[in-house]
C-alpha cells in the first residue's frame, strides 16, 4: 500500500484517478460535512445506497453515470450516531474485498471519520495501514488546506 497525504481538495484532485471514499449512516441521510458535498455532486450515489438498506460495518459500491467509483462506508446506523473504530475497520475490510475484487486501486478520501464524526486521525491511519498494508493499492489523503477544502 503506497499511503499519501496532500493538502488538496478532494472533489479538485487533478487527475482524477481512482474512486472516491466517505463515510455514511445505514440511513444515508449525508445531510452535512463531506457526505453532503457527495450527495449534491452525485445524487444518484443517495438514492442507491439507501436502495440497498446497508449494514453498518460494510461498503456501498456505487457507479456514477460518468463512470466515478463511490465507496460509501457505513460506519453508523443513524446520522446522529458516532461511529466506532470497529465499525469503521469492518467497512474497511469490506471496501478492501469490493476494491480488489473491481480493480479499484487507486482510492482518493478526507481524515475519514475525523471530521463531525470525531474519531481520532492517528488512530484511523493506523486502521488503514493495518487493512490495507499487504495491498497493492494507493491511497491519497486529502486533509483540509488553509483555504478550505474536503
Amino acid at each position: 500500500m503506497i499511503l499519501r497525504e496532500i493538502a488538496q481538495d478532494l472533489f479538485n484532485l487533478a487527475p482524477r484517478t481512482g474512486a472516491l471514499v466517505h463515510c455514511v449512516s445505514a440511513d444515508c441521510a449525508m445531510g452535512a460535512g463531506i457526505a453532503l458535498r457527495f450527495r449534491t455532486l452525485y445524487p444518484g450515489n443517495t438514492a442507491f445506497c439507501k436502495a440497498q438498506n446497508p449494514p453498518v460495518g460494510t461498503a456501498v459500491r456505487y457507479v456514477s453515470p460518468d463512470g466515478e467509483v463511490i465507496y460509501n462506508l457505513v460506519t453508523k446506523a443513524h446520522y446522529w450516531e458516532k461511529p466506532t473504530y470497529e465499525s469503521l475497520e469492518s467497512a474497511l475490510k469490506d471496501m478492501e474485498a469490493h476494491a480488489l475484487r473491481h480493480k479499484d486501486l487507486a482510492l482518493a478520501m478526507p481524515r475519514i471519520g475525523c471530521g463531525l464524526d470525531r474519531l481520532e486521525w492517528g488512530k484511523v491511519k493506523s486502521l488503514l495501514q493495518q487493512v490495507f498494508g499487504d495491498v497493492d493499492i494507493t491511497i491519497t489523503i486529502c486533509r483540509p488546506s488553509p483555504k478550505g477544502g474536503c
